[in-house]
């Protein structure tokens, strides 16, 4: 998953870079300065490739430059001195065509650098009008606009006097636009053009824009934009991955070892917070700060700390690390440059273009990754030296394995408790599949298998590794009676843990217990995969006891090794849960049993002539019961080693079990009573939590906070959509009983609201992608609630966060929706495109305080509040959008007022 990220990362570089040093290799020629006052006459378009013909009658004529993107051409004539600059390619632009984009670009480049030589001429620009869309004069004059054509880097004319040539058989019709919208047209040969042209007598000046915030190319904003999307989105990922990755560095296993790899870490991370959230100098999320923000975790990730960390984590590869790296669906943990310099490089030049040529989308568009990465180091610096991180991963692995158990009292439940390979899952499947186990020799041993080719649910092991993992279980009644039990539980894998026998192509023995009956195979309490795994079992174990009504437990124990810690590990299980730890001992004939697997004909015996030279008296104290379950031929049961003829065996003790459960249900009840004790470590991983849920809630909301802006500045949904999805986020903000607005989290209202919230990100898939971190945060605060309730909410202490500032957030999100359609209803009063062309001009121009019309200089002052700006490539992409339908210019008029919003924010943040 990693390499491939990183593959894709560099293909994005390299083609965006790839695309803009195209551009760079193109525009290298330079223009000769051109006197002051001359006339230059600028064609726009390829005018049918006879550009050539329009000065050809000239005698006196000169090609001074021409190029593949411009043909620069001197004429004289009686003695006047004038210039024609073509710009064949500059009209042409295809989304699907990167080269055609790529020659605008190009030859926009090519025109602010003409245009830097001759500042002091007189200009008349004439446009192919075959190259404009449009049915008419009126409607190209508007695209024309709309699509800023006479805009040039830092160079622009207005719009106020220019001509559209148009073909006409063999000739051309040469139109004179006026700044009154009037267009005065004449039919002219190839050879009166240039004549008619100058008959006109109307030049115009160029302009300079006033500061680099107001760059514009034209259509080659939409190329830079589209190739910055595809870096935002890219820079986004990246840094999300690395949270991620700082993220395990805190959570893995081999951070509990009694060296210093957690100093080394803790060492790292604040060498990060160093630089990044440097105080004196701090860093914004814009995207002209990127450059600064790689290079500087670039040059920590090749340092010292970083070689070291890589080097404690490759020689710490332990069976936990294995196991840490499967959960969480990675390959290695290992810190390495983002980029490799190569790759640095390039990068640096991409932005460098952004830099020249479109300074402004660098400050206004935000890498909300950053922001987040910021809030992120501050928490983890704080806490890293107590291993918080790595406390709530533990604490959540726990509570992601407790199963909760039946929804409902169950009548009756048989449990088969071992240690793992005692035999347990053997055992069951002789229940329900004796004709499919078969003798197998294993490791050197001989073992009972379930026959190649047949499925079944209670997996018998093979090696060292445990196959059970939770309880599962088998019901004696029909399928549909399950639901009243396990339906609808938290975990819908659960509903998975135990099926009916309906389900089963054989039922072995099963039709010989009674109905209603639960037959449960349970994971090893001494689990060899890890102790957390463990802890959770035990819970899980109290979770199904506590919902059954008559209990019956066959304690699987493996005779060939009776070393004690596995006796200890097979009941302990079952002691520690007891309320009186005497009913094993004094009603074990009530609803406890003693398999003994693997076992020697007369090995039980010897066993008992030879206990006190077996156990040298280490059982008398806590386990004095096993002898008499031991001992007692009614309750103790053998299971021999697998023998040539494996069915006999495996008939008799499946034969044994179903008579036994028959007994021991017949007796009077009598049900022993179970209590939850957590287990030590479980306690300490929960102290040292408590104290940190106000702080990783606020954690949690500023991430929320940031992720908003993210997911409205992103999203490809239209603006009802975004509606929706916010209203549902402020009913999750809801008193149900009150019906008003919670701006405060505390003790009550905590996991209600942040399980609604996470729901409210899993049902987006927008939301979902950009909230990892988010989600998993809530599940950290989610499974300390959980585990406050095995401890009856003794410890919580109260805490109140304050969430004004989403409430606040949320608010003007809606705000500015319902400003946004109320603009553009306003429009519909007026769907003339003449007028919506007026508009447009004026807007271009900047020319709003000598509009007469009191409705133009309404609709002017409507736009200009809603979008609070004058910024050209703002401006430009507005002018577009009034041609485009409804849901686009909408969620564009909408983002754009988002984003000034979020940089005054910003601003008074930074005051």
């Amino acid at each position: 998953m990693e390499q491939q990220i990183a593959q894709n990362s560099e293909q994005d570089i390299k083609t965006v870079f790839d695309r803009f040093d195209y551009i760079k290799t193109k525009v290298n020629n330079e223009f000769e300065q051109i006197s002051n006052g001359r006339i230059v006459l600028i064609f726009l378009g390829k005018f049918e490739q006879q550009f050539d013909t329009f000065y050809q009658h000239f005698i006196i004529k000169q090609v001074l430059l021409d190029t593949e993107y411009y043909k620069l051409i001197r004429i004289e004539k009686q003695g006047k001195i004038s210039y024609l600059l073509n710009f064949p390619l500059i009209l042409q632009y295809n989304q699907q065509d990167n080269l055609i984009q790529q020659n605008l670009c190009i030859s926009k480049i090519y025109a602010e650098k003409a245009f830097q030589k001759m500042q002091k001429c007189k200009f008349h620009l004439i446009v192919d009008a075959n190259q404009i869309f449009g049915q008419d004069t009126r409607e190209k004059v508007i695209i024309i606009s709309c699509d800023s054509v006479f805009q040039f880097g830092k160079y622009y004319f207005q719009e106020n006097s220019f001509s559209l040539l148009i073909p006409s058989q063999d000739r051309w019709n040469l139109c004179k636009v006026t700044n009154q919208n009037e267009y005065n047209s004449r039919v002219v040969n190839y050879n009166e053009v240039l004549k008619n042209i100058f008959q006109i007598n109307s030049y115009t000046s160029l302009k300079i824009i006033q500061s680099d915030d107001f760059l514009n190319y034209g259509k080659m904003m939409h190329y830079l934009k589209k190739n910055q999307d595809l870096l935002i989105n890219l820079f986004n990922g990246l840094l999300s991955n690395f949270q991620k990755q700082l993220l395990f560095l805190q959570q893995m296993p081999i951070i509990l070892c009694q060296d210093d790899t957690n100093q080394k870490v803790e060492r790292y991370l604040k060498e990060l917070e160093k630089d990044l959230l440097n105080i004196q100098n701090p860093l914004t999320h814009s995207f002209a700060n990127m450059k600064k923000v790689f290079t500087l975790i670039n040059k920590i990730n090749k340092g010292n700390i970083a070689l070291e960390l890589n080097e404690r984590i490759k020689r710490k590869n332990s069976i936990q690390m294995k196991q840490f790296l499967i959960d969480n669906n990675i390959q290695n943990i290992i810190i390495q440059p983002i980029f490799n310099d190569e790759f640095e490089n390039k990068l640096n030049e991409i932005l460098a273009f952004f830099d020249k040529y479109d300074i402004s989308s660098q400050k206004i568009n935000k890498i909300t990754e950053f922001n987040n990465l910021k809030i992120n180091l501050k928490f983890w610096c704080e806490n890293c030296e107590q291993l918080i991180e790595n406390t709530l991963y533990e604490l959540k692995y726990i509570v992601k394995r407790i199963q909760e158990g039946p929804k409902n009292k169950i009548e009756n439940g048989i449990y088969f408790i071992g240690v793992t390979k005692s035999g347990k899952s053997t055992i069951v499947n002789s229940i329900i599949n004796p004709n499919k186990l078969q003798s197998k020799k294993i490791l050197g041993q001989k073992c009972n298998l379930i026959q190649q080719g047949i499925q079944t649910k209670f997996k018998i092991d093979q090696g060292e590794i445990s196959e059970t993992q939770k309880i599962s279980g088998i019901y004696t009644g029909q399928k549909e009676e399950l639901t009243q039990f396990f339906n609808n539980q938290g975990n819908n894998e659960q509903e998975q843990d135990v099926i009916s026998c309906e389900e089963l192509l054989n039922v072995g023995f099963i039709n010989q217990l009674p109905q209603n009956l639960f037959i449960f195979d349970c994971p090893g309490f001494d689990d060899n995969r890890n102790e957390l795994m463990r802890i959770a079992h035990r819970i899980s174990l109290y979770n199904y006891f506590h919902q059954t009504k008559n209990i019956i437990v066959f304690f699987v124990m493996d005779i060939s090794n009776q070393k004690f810690e596995h006796i200890q590990n097979t009941f302990d299980p079952i002691c520690c849960l007891l309320k009186n730890k005497n009913d094993i001992e004094q009603k074990f004939k009530s609803w406890t049993n003693l398999i003994l697997t693997k076992a020697e004909i007369n090995q039980r015996q010897e066993y008992l002539d030879d206990w006190e030279i077996a156990f040298r008296g280490q059982l008398e104290q806590n386990y004095s019961f096993y002898k008499k379950l031991f001992k007692d031929d009614e309750t103790c049961l053998e299971f021999l080693k697998p023998a040539q003829d494996v069915n006999q065996d495996i008939f008799r003790l499946a034969k044994s079990i179903t008579e036994r459960v028959q007994k021991q249900l017949q007796q009077v009840e009598c049900n022993p009573d179970f209590e939850l004790i957590l287990d030590e470590k479980l306690w300490m991983l929960y102290l040292k939590c408590m104290p940190k849920i106000q702080k990783r809630l606020e954690q949690i909301f500023q991430l929320f906070f940031s992720q908003i802006d993210q997911y409205i500045l992103n999203s490809n949904e239209n603006l009802e959509m975004i509606k929706e999805q916010m209203l549902r986020l402020k009913y999750c903000l809801l008193n149900q009983e009150q019906y008003k607005i919670i701006h405060g989290l505390d003790l009550n209202n905590c996991i209600s609201i942040l399980q609604k919230i996470s729901q409210w990100i899993q049902g987006n898939q927008n939301i979902k992608e950009i909230c990892f971190l988010l989600d998993a945060y809530i599940n950290d605060i989610q499974s300390i609630f959980k585990i406050s309730e095995y401890c009856k909410n003794t410890l919580i202490l109260q805490f109140e966060v304050k969430i004004d500032k989403l409430v606040s957030k949320i608010e003007t999100i809606l705000k500015m929706i319902e400003e946004t359609y109320n603009y553009y209803r306003n429009q519909q009063r007026f769907k003339s495109c003449a007028f919506n062309s007026i508009i447009i001009i004026v807007l271009l121009s900047g020319a709003y305080a000598s509009v007469s019309s009191p409705f133009i200089q309404r609709e002017i002052s409507l736009i200009l509040i809603l979008m609070s700006s004058t910024l050209s490539l703002e401006l430009f992409t507005l002018k577009q959008l009034f041609l485009f339908p409804q849901p686009e210019l909408v969620i564009y008029l909408f983002k754009s007022k988002y984003k000034l919003y979020l940089q005054n924010e910003q601003e008074m943040e930074n005051q």
